[in-house]
Parts: C-alpha cells; structure tokens; sequence
C-alpha cells in the first residue's frame, strides 16, 4: 500500500473516541512486537494518536519516557499477567 494511502487511512479515525475494541486491538498488536507503523495501521490511527494513547496506558511514574520508547516500555509492563 502506498504511503498516502496508509496516512488517509490513518487520518479516517481522527477525532473520533477509542473504542473498548480499538483498545483491546492496541495491546494485542504491541504484545505481538510489531513496530509503531504496523500498531497505527491495525488500529487506522496516527502514529501520535497511538503514542498519545499508549502512554496513558502506563503506570503515571512511567508516562514520561520519550515518544520513541513508549511502545516498548508498555510492552515490557505487558508481560506482566497482572498489568491491567
């Protein structure tokens, strides 16, 4: 798919509120270890829509780290069975 496709695709969510299932789809997809483009392309968001929504997802104390480590940082408390 070429690359303005996949940014208009992105862009069609825009402005709209995550869904319980958009949630669940994110956290599969950083549990699977794609990068951040494939996250955004399985939840049809912007790559900063989803770094904005996976650093709400971590604890408070963690929400600080730089954009480029979000990901990987939810992922690392997603091995927890507890994290919730």
């Amino acid at each position: 798919m070429l690359d303005e496709e996949r940014r208009y695709e992105r862009q069609s969510r825009t402005g709209m509120t995550w869904t319980e299932e958009e949630n669940e789809r994110l956290v599969a997809l950083v549990r699977t270890g794609v990068d951040l483009d494939a996250v955004a392309d399985g939840v049809q968001r912007s790559t900063t829509s989803v770094v904005a929504r996976l650093r709400r997802m971590l604890p408070l104390e963690h929400r600080s780290c730089p954009n480029d480590r979000v990901i990987i940082a939810l992922r690392d408390h997603l091995r927890d069975p507890a994290y919730d």
